[in-house]
């Protein structure tokens, strides 16, 4: 066998071999939905409801004030467990996008903010606020949930569109 080559084959054309089916497997994912609401708009997901209300910029919250260039953008979350199960919820899975960037909400300095985590039984509510740090010139953002589901179905993403 001369040297790179693979059961009689060069290597260049084994990796050719090799990489179109890959690459042709990549194209294949589906393309989550997008289901569109608004601030204020009762959001049903599989497993909860919630709802976006009273985004705003804020000049500080707490002892948050923002980097040089950025600023604070405020809002509250209100989330109702309606499966028959408890949930346990993450304060990241709500996600800040705006033309060329995304970010997760800051971590809790009071009771009033969203945990990093917390538990909601069944029919049970859950309110909190959440604080972004995003550039100071976006004064239109969208708060994202990305529901993912089994992959037959296909992922859901949620998106809230605001502007102050």
């Amino acid at each position: 066998m001369e040297n790179g080559a693979v059961c009689g084959m060069n290597l260049a054309k084994a990796v050719c071999m090799l990489a179109v089916p890959v690459l042709l497997l990549a194209g294949c994912g589906t393309a989550a939905e997008e289901v569109e609401g608004e601030p204020d708009q009762v959001v049903h997901t599989a497993l909860f409801d919630f709802t976006v209300s009273d985004i705003t910029a804020v000049d500080s919250y707490n002892s948050f004030t923002p980097r040089d260039g950025y600023q604070l953008v405020q809002t509250k979350l209100s989330v109702t467990n309606t499966s028959a199960g408890a949930l346990t919820m993450y304060a990241g899975v709500f996600e800040a996008r705006w033309y060329g960037g995304h970010t997760t909400c800051l971590t809790a300095v009071d009771e009033d903010m969203v945990p990093d985590s917390y538990i909601l039984y069944p029919q049970a509510t859950y309110r909190g606020v959440m604080i972004f740090e995003v550039p100071a010139d976006v004064s239109t953002l969208t708060i994202a949930y990305e529901d993912t589901l089994s992959d037959e179905d296909g992922n859901i993403v949620y998106l809230i569109d605001a502007d102050w």
